[in-house]
């Protein structure tokens, strides 16, 4: 779930949060929504061809959104924005911005491996999870850094796309150096470590293609099932 602002929040729920329970008390409490649905959740939703119509869903009155996709798939979103407020095609945009937090999901569960915990008692599970924060923080503040020194080294070229760090390499990095950085009593020296740091990982870079798909992945048996290369 994502909150944007649309001069009142507005909640960005993925699939399978929709239900009339939860339809219903956003309407009531007056907030704002947008709902991707997954099939069968609604008949009348799956037979109507229409692209925007509105039906009611436990004494609800919502707006139904179909979206064509590039690989011709129809996504379908419920929502109470009424039509002054948003066009039809302005809907895939807004239902994008979900997407800075799924890949922050992403990085959090498969490349730091939050889930993986060293231990089963309740203070392990705790101490691995919040260090598990401090460090996606810790990265993303040093990717932020150094994805400006990978701006300004491709700044004035003609290349294709623009250009980031590649997190995997840093995460896989930091995993090494952050404990040394933070051991060391000198500030100068500390700051020099980090620097250091940050230029290492401006060189390892990755295109930020517009509009990349893939393919979603089977799921496994397997406790831990990622297709992504790991990090640590």
């Amino acid at each position: 779930m994502v909150t944007v602002h649309v001069k009142a929040n507005c909640y960005i729920f993925d699939r399978g949060y929709p239900s009339g329970t939860i339809i219903k008390y956003l309407d009531s409490n007056g907030f704002k929504y947008l709902i991707r649905m997954q099939k069968s959740f609604n008949t009348e939703i799956d037979n109507t061809d229409k692209n925007d119509f509105y039906i009611t869903i436990q004494e609800v009155n919502v707006r139904v959104i179909k979206l064509t996709l590039k690989t011709g798939k129809t996504e379908t979103l419920i929502t109470n924005l009424g039509r002054k407020v948003f066009k039809t095609s302005e809907f895939k945009e807004l239902y994008h911005l979900r997407w800075g937090i799924e890949t922050k999901y992403n990085s959090i569960k498969n490349k730091l491996d939050i889930e993986n915990f060293s231990g089963k008692t309740i203070i392990t599970v705790l101490q691995d999870f919040y260090a598990t924060l401090f460090l996606s923080n810790i990265s993303a503040s040093i990717k932020a850094e150094a994805d400006e020194h990978v701006k300004a080294a491709t700044a004035g070229k003609d290349l294709k796309y623009e250009y980031m760090v590649n997190e995997n390499i840093l995460i896989g990095k930091l995993k090494d150096k952050l404990i040394m950085i933070l051991l060391n009593d000198n500030a100068e020296h500390c700051a020099l470590l980090l620097d250091k740091l940050i230029m290492q990982v401006s060189r390892y870079r990755t295109a930020i293609e517009p509009g990349r798909q893939f393919v979603r992945p089977l799921t496994s048996h397997k406790r831990f099932c990622c297709k992504i290369k790991k990090a640590l």
